[in-house]
């Protein structure tokens, strides 16, 4: 019995043995387990991150490109357009010298004809100038007085407005007055009545 007793104990005490130590594999087990998924889980951060950075400098790099190739094309707009610019101002002045020098002379050729009629037309522009200054003198005097009177009824209005004001603030301050008085009035008798029912 004791020899039986003994086998028992030592075989509880084996049992008990072999479920701790199962106890702690299995719990290494776990921790080598979630070791292995956090490393997974940081290796998955990390390629997330990589993509992400990659990603941002594929699209930064896109745009650079894109905006090299607006810039360029903004650039070559702008450098036709000065160039069709100055074009445009040499066939100005060139057309500008031709008509200048066909103009010269063909005035050249009219300057006889000119001549013989100068004094006709001189006379007839003297008579237009003094005419048109004469208008411009009556048309000068006429506004003149119409400013004149525009001025002296803008006057008159501004007089009558502020007539208006002054006459409205005094009675509105006279009213205030007023109200005062009577204020301080009904006050005085009030408390005069209050007086005379405490005494």
């Amino acid at each position: 019995e004791i020899k039986a007793r003994e086998e028992a104990e030592r075989k509880a005490e084996e049992e008990i043995l072999r479920r701790a130590q199962e106890e702690a594999e299995r719990q290494a087990r776990e921790e080598a387990e979630r070791k292995a998924r956090e490393e997974a889980e940081q290796k998955a951060r990390e390629e997330a991150e990589r993509r992400a950075r990659e990603e941002a400098e594929r699209k930064a790099a896109e745009e650079a490109e894109i905006k090299a190739r607006v810039e360029a094309e903004i650039k070559a707009r702008e450098e036709a357009e000065r160039k069709a610019r100055v074009e445009a101002e040499v066939k100005a002045r060139v057309d500008a010298e031709i008509k200048a020098r066909e103009e010269a002379e063909r005035k050249a050729e009219e300057e006889i004809l000119r001549r013989a009629q100068e004094e006709a037309e001189r006379q007839a522009r003297e008579e237009a100038e003094r005419k048109a200054r004469e208008e411009a003198e009556q048309k000068a005097r006429e506004e003149a007085e119409r400013r004149a009177r525009e001025e002296a009824e803008r006057k008159a209005a501004e007089e009558a407005e502020i007539k208006a004001r002054v006459e409205a603030e005094i009675k509105a301050r006279e009213e205030a007055e007023r109200k005062a008085r009577v204020e301080a009035e009904v006050k005085a008798r009030v408390d005069a009545e209050i007086k005379a029912r405490e005494e």
